[in-house]
Formats: C-alpha cells, sequence, structure tokens
C-alpha cells in the first residue's frame, strides 16, 4: 500500500550513481552493555540505502558490528568502564570532513556517557548545519542543550518513546497529546518523532501520523532500528522532516511485512531490519 499521508516522492538512484552519491551516515551508539543497540542501527541505517556507514563505538560493540555488518566502517572510541568516555569526539570534526558525513545519529544504547561527550557534535550541528537524529540515552542531554543554546533551525530529530518524552520535558503525569508534542517542536525549532502504537512526526510542517505498524513493533531494539532507518534516510539527502517520515513509515511496514513472517508475538528487532528491503520493495512499486 502507497503512503495514506501527503508525503515527497523517494528519491530515484541513477543508474549511474555510486556509493557517494547516497551519502555517509555516522553512528554514535552502543555500549558493552548494550551492544546490540548499535548492531541494530547500523545495519538498518545500511538497509536504507545509505551509501556508507561509519560507526563510532566501544571495541566490544565494534566487534559485533564486525561480524554483523561488514560493510561498515567501524572505530573504536576511547572508553571508560565500558561506555564511550568525553573525549572520543574529540575529533569528530575531522572524521565528519574525512568521510563526508551528511548525518549523524547518536543515542542508542550509549549508556551513562559523559556529557562531554556530546558538545563536539553539537558543535559540529551549530558550525556545519549537519542535521542529527537523537535517540535514548542522548535525547535529554541534547534538548536540554538546544533549550539552552538554539541550534539551526530543523536540523535535530528527537525520537523518544513516552517514558523519554516525559523525562525530556519533565512531564511528571499523564500522557502528551499529539498537540503537546507539536507544540514542544515548535517551541525548539526541531523536529520530534513520538514513538507510540501509531508513531507520528511532529514539526514546524504540523503532525504527520504512520499508517503502517503494528504491537509487533513494541520489542527491544525497534528503536534502535528505526533511528538507523531515519539516520539513513536522512544521509542520503532528505530533509529532516521527509526522511523521519520515510523512515517511520518504512519501519512500520516493516514490522506489517515481519509479522505476517514470524507473528505479532515472535518478531524480533533484527526481523524488522531484515523486512526492510520488503518495504522498499512494496513503496518502489507504487
Amino acid at each position: 500500500m502507497p503512503p495514506t499521508n501527503p508525503m515527497p516522492n523517494l528519491p530515484q538512484r541513477p543508474r549511474d550513481s555510486h556509493k557517494g552519491t547516497y551519502g555517509t551516515a555516522l553512528i554514535v551508539a552502543g555500549s558493552d552493555r548494550y551492544t546490540g543497540a548499535a548492531v541494530l542501527a547500523t545495519e538498518a541505517a545500511l538497509r536504507s540505502g545509505v551509501g556508507r556507514v561509519v560507526v563510532v563505538a566501544t571495541p566490544v560493540v565494534c566487534q559485533a558490528i564486525r561480524y554483523r555488518s561488514p560493510e561498515a566502517i567501524v572505530i573504536e572510541g576511547d572508553t571508560q568502564k565500558g561506555v564511550l568516555s568525553g573525549t572520543s569526539m574529540a575529533d569528530i570534526g575531522d572524521l565528519c570532513t574525512q568521510y563526508s558525513v551528511t548525518a549523524i545519529g547518536i543515542g542508542s544504547g550509549l549508556g551513562a556517557v559523559d556529557a562531554g561527550l556530546y558538545t563536539p557534535i553539537m558543535a559540529i550541528c551549530e558550525r556545519e548545519s549537519l542535521p542529527i537524529v537523537v535517540d535514548a540515552d542522548a535525547i535529554v542531554p541534547v534538548y536540554n542543550h538546544c533549550v539552552n543554546r538554539p541550534l539551526p533551525p530543523q536540523r535535530l530529530v528527537f525520537t523518544p518513546h513516552p517514558g523519554e518524552y516525559r523525562r525530556m520535558v519533565g512531564l511528571t503525569h499523564g500522557a502528551p497529546t499529539p498537540a503537546d508534542v507539536a507544540c514542544v517542536a515548535r517551541s525548539i525549532n526541531h523536529i520530534v518523532v513520538y514513538k507510540c502504537h501509531r508513531s507520528f512526526v511532529a514539526s514546524d510542517q504540523g503532525i504527520w501520523t504512520a499508517s503502517t505498524g503494528n504491537q509487533a513493533l513494541a520489542t527491544a531494539g525497534s528503536g534502535d532500528v528505526l533511528m538507523g532507518m531515519i539516520t539513513g534516510c536522512i544521509a542520503q539527502g532528505m530533509g529532516t522532516v521527509e526522511g523521519a517520515q520515510w523512515g517511520v513509515y518504512l519501519h512500520g511496514l516493516a514490522g506489517d511485512y515481519a509479522a505476517k513472517k514470524w507473528g505479532l508475538r515472535s518478531v524480533l528487532a533484527r526481523d524488522i531490519c531484515d523486512s526492510i528491503s520488503d518495504a522498499y520493495a512494496q513503496v518502489a512499486d507504487h
């Protein structure tokens, strides 16, 4: 089924293109405790169609990625007690230049890292207007940063689930309405992808609700897959709103395919990754 919500068309892939045509995603994710988060985000970004994926992670995580996704470029960062240290991103500017990075995804499985880890990344966003997808452990510190020091508009895509959203905005009780989330997105002038039973994208363009997805997506690692997909879409040249919409739509559609094969109860996040190609194939048919 084609998207029922108004969305731009997927970018074409010309016959004379090469990997540089489709951008480079930089993924900063994972820790020794949460190796799978980075593995899933990396594979999802690769499956999204991006030309290259570069990953900065702990040595333990890098080893797992080398095994699962040998197509990725893995860079071992400095660590402290199994998580990336604040010095890991000291050379991120040079890294982005070296690999011509077009979008960054950060947060999945990082754990309790030093707040200094985020400072160089925010500086890159401010200086180069590089789009950044912000997930999991990175959501609160990056949100606080952009509240206190505005960044170039519409560059950040936050991807909180309900618990992360409450921590992000300091909500102590109740559940936000889509209008509440849209108000927050407008107040910081960035994008918020609210992950729930019917995920939606809130931006300065209003509220866009996904028409795909099912309860099989309520499984560990599903959000890491979404982060990788959105980062990969944006890295290919989509705008941040467009990339968020397509990432959410395709993630849900991949979940629909996975549920058909494995059932609503038995879908794993890796199954969603394996179904991304099915989702793209269906969209291409329309």
